[in-house]
């Protein structure tokens, strides 16, 4: 059974991988968007206007980008997505294909916490013990 959290989040990734886009509304204005582990950016990002610039700086060198998610995991408060994420050199024919993980933490129907994982392995050793967000998976 889908949540309405997970039906949320597949609605965004899909207008995310239509329009290059994000819902905004899915997002709380003081959202923290953690980079530190993933592929292409190494930073933390805050509100609306630090996610904006995250996403400039990712198109900035990549196109034809694509986020598709292949696992959902319920955490309690929190969701991991196992993503498989496409893409290509901006101005090149090189391509990427790797599969990543999302961590979503929300808090009233919005996005406080989003970390991204450069591998699904990352991610998983990530949230087993004591997880981001200062949570343990068995609190969870």
């Amino acid at each position: 059974m889908v949540s309405k959290t997970q039906d949320r989040l597949l609605r965004a990734y899909a207008d995310f991988n239509n329009s290059g886009d994000l819902p905004w509304s899915l997002f709380d204005p003081a959202i923290e968007h953690d980079q530190r582990e993933g592929l292409f950016l190494d930073g933390v990002f805050y509100g609306h206007d630090g996610l904006r610039a995250a996403l400039g700086e990712i198109e900035a060198y990549w196109e034809d980008l694509t986020l598709e998610p292949e696992q959902f995991i319920d955490l309690g408060d929190r969701l991991l997505v196992l993503v498989r994420m496409r893409a290509r050199v901006r101005d090149s024919h090189a391509e990427l294909d790797a599969q990543i993980a999302h961590l979503w933490e929300f808090r009233d129907g919005r996005a406080v916490r989003w970390a991204v994982y450069g591998d699904h392995a990352t991610a998983m050793r990530a949230v087993s013990a004591t997880g981001p967000f200062g949570k343990s998976l068995a609190a969870a």
